[in-house]
C-alpha cells in the first residue's frame, strides 16, 4: 500500500515549512555574520558624526578607531553588536528567507 494523497500532502507541507525555516536561518545567520564584521565601521561612524555635530577636530577614521581602543579598549569597536545581531537575524533572516516564497506566492 502506497502513501496515500492527504498524507503525500501534509508530507509535503511539513518539508516546505522545514525549506523556509532554514532559509529564514540561514539568511539569518549571514546577515549576522555581515553584521558582525561591519560593526566596527558603524561604530566609528557614529563617532565621527557626533564629534562634527558638537563642533569638535576630526580625528578621521584611523584616529577615532586609536580613540575608543584607548579610551574603551578593543571591546569599544563592538559597542552595540547584540542588538545589532538580535536586529540581524530577525530582520535580515526574514526578509531574505521570505523572499522566494513570497516571490512565488506572488
Amino acid at each position: 500500500a502506497g502513501v496515500g494523497r492527504g498524507a503525500a500532502a501534509g508530507l509535503g507541507a511539513l518539508q516546505a515549512a522545514g525549506g523556509l525555516a532554514r532559509d529564514i536561518s540561514v539568511s539569518g545567520a549571514a546577515v549576522c555574520a555581515a553584521t558582525a564584521a561591519t560593526n566596527p565601521l558603524d561604530v566609528l561612524k557614529v563617532r565621527l558624526q557626533l564629534a562634527s555635530a558638537a563642533g569638535g577636530g576630526q580625528l578621521g577614521l584611523l584616529g577615532t578607531a586609536a580613540q575608543v581602543v584607548r579610551e574603551d579598549g578593543a571591546a569599544g569597536l563592538a559597542r552595540g553588536l547584540g542588538p545589532a545581531l538580535a536586529r540581524a537575524a530577525s530582520y535580515g533572516g526574514l526578509r531574505i528567507g521570505l523572499y522566494a516564497p513570497l516571490r512565488d506566492w506572488a
